[in-house]
């Protein structure tokens, strides 16, 4: 054999015989839900039935340092027609209602900023006026809103507020209208097939650039999913 093809012999065979080298495996990233909007519906107090008892809070006020920030009272509902609203002997899957009543205090004054300190070209921006939830909806059914005709008093706009779902927590959020008055309450409300488990601080108030927690009924957690061991 003439040495040239035997060169290009072996170089071929070289070729056919090395391996590719594997593609480095992908590596897994969490996917995160998006907020989804929701459709807020009125409150309609003849759908409501008989109230779970020991979970009302009356008149409770909220934050605030020099003064409160906001009065707050909450319960939970089964639905009309129902003799008892009693957890412990209605079936698993009974619809409970959640409901949470705020009405905002006068805003603390607040300090007076010096000349020196005050940028006039930068633009005045109204702090958000939200109520949104610090832990999960647990067994959240979709339906949720508020009352439409306290929106109109206190917001200026039946509609006035919007309401996402973010990582399963609820947010009421102010949208439009005039802004939330000071002594203007508004009720939130929405389902879950999960009774309340006690009283936690489960929802928070960003109302005049303060911010504060409350304490009302909520669901318990939903447990982490149980995996056999390996054997």
């Amino acid at each position: 054999m003439r040495p040239v093809a035997a060169l290009a012999l072996a170089a071929l065979l070289a070729g056919c015989t090395a391996e590719r080298a594997p593609d480095p495996a992908p590596t897994p990233t969490a996917t995160v839900a998006a907020p989804r909007t929701l459709v807020a519906a009125d409150l309609d107090p003849a759908t409501l039935g008989p109230r779970v008892a020991g979970m009302a809070v009356e008149d409770m006020t909220v934050g605030g340092h020099a003064a409160p920030l906001a009065r707050v009272s909450a319960f939970v509902a089964c639905a009309r027609g129902m003799t008892a609203c009693d957890p412990a002997v209605l079936p698993e899957g009974t619809i409970y209602t959640y409901f949470l009543t705020i009405t905002p205090a006068p805003p603390a004054a607040a300090p007076v900023a010096s000349a020196s300190t005050v940028d006039p070209a930068a633009p005045a921006e109204a702090p958000a006026e939200l109520v949104g939830m610090n832990m999960a909806a647990a067994g959240f059914n979709g339906a949720v809103g508020f009352a439409h005709a306290e929106a109109a008093v206190a917001l200026g706009k039946e509609d006035a507020l919007g309401v996402t779902l973010d990582q399963n927590r609820l947010i009421w959020r102010v949208t439009g209208g005039s802004g939330w008055t000071p002594g203007r309450p508004v009720t939130l409300w929405w389902q879950s097939t999960r009774p309340p488990a006690g009283q936690a601080a489960a929802y928070r108030l960003e109302y005049a650039g303060q911010r504060a927690d409350i304490r009302a009924p909520f669901p318990a957690e939903d447990k982490a999913v149980e995996r056999d061991s390996p054997r």
